[in-house]
């Protein structure tokens, strides 16, 4: 006899000759969108489906768990976020230019949800952490997974600067891990406060991570 929860999901997923559903990724859109503005626990499987037009049945065809939509919504984030480091710490100018291009990023990304939202939603990675690291191993190794692949973006541009003399000998790693952290720290308060102006005041710390001191925009010196 014919299972009908695959003949739901057949339905969902082949339209015809060679066309694919999207169904998983608009599922994966929704989890950004939904988990984004409001957390992961008051996100029902319901309400996702709801979201992305697709049959419940899919849910669970493409996602055992609602965990493992998480992983999935983490991947996806992580691949857009890194589209946006990767430009920004390959733009023009000296490494730690490009770094400060990469906090400019940081500040213009969160201060333009605000206007389009009215609220600061914060880094999705970092509300994930808070939210689920101490309950969910599933999510908590994909976060440290996707954490390291960040600091490793970030280390090798400071290597960088330290092999031209821009910053001082040192293990660029640990730098990097530091300015992770700093981020995530200045975007928790950004979001605390509901203000990304928050972002801009704080980010001359990350510089002075980095062996630097600004004393106005566009000018630094080194400490």
């Amino acid at each position: 006899m014919p299972n009908p929860l695959v003949e739901i999901v057949d339905r969902s997923y082949n339209f015809g000759m060679g066309r694919t559903s999207t169904a998983r990724q608009r599922l994966v859109e929704s989890g950004k969108s939904l988990m984004a503005a409001r957390g992961y626990a008051s996100v029902g499987v319901a309400e996702l489906c709801d979201h992305a037009g697709v049959q419940k049945g899919s849910f669970y065809y493409f996602f055992p768990a609602k965990s493992d939509l998480a992983v999935a919504v983490i991947d996806s984030f992580w691949q857009d976020f890194e589209a946006s480091l990767t430009k920004a710490l390959d733009s023009p100018g000296s490494p730690v230019d490009r770094i400060e291009a990469f906090l400019d990023r940081i500040h213009v990304r969160h201060r333009d949800t605000c206007v389009d939202t009215g609220s600061v939603r914060g880094c999705l990675l970092g509300n994930m952490a808070l939210e689920l690291s101490a309950t969910d191993d599933k999510v908590r190794d994909r976060l440290v997974l996707t954490f390291a692949k960040f600091e490793e973006h970030l280390a090798e541009t400071v290597a960088e600067a330290m092999e031209n003399g821009e910053l001082p000998n040192g293990d660029p790693h640990l730098l990097a891990g530091e300015l992770v952290a700093y981020v995530e720290g200045m975007i928790l308060l950004a979001k605390a406060n509901n203000d990304a102006a928050v972002i801009e005041r704080l980010r001359g710390g990350a510089l002075a991570l980095l062996g630097y001191a600004r004393k106005e925009r566009g000018n630094r010196v080194r400490n």
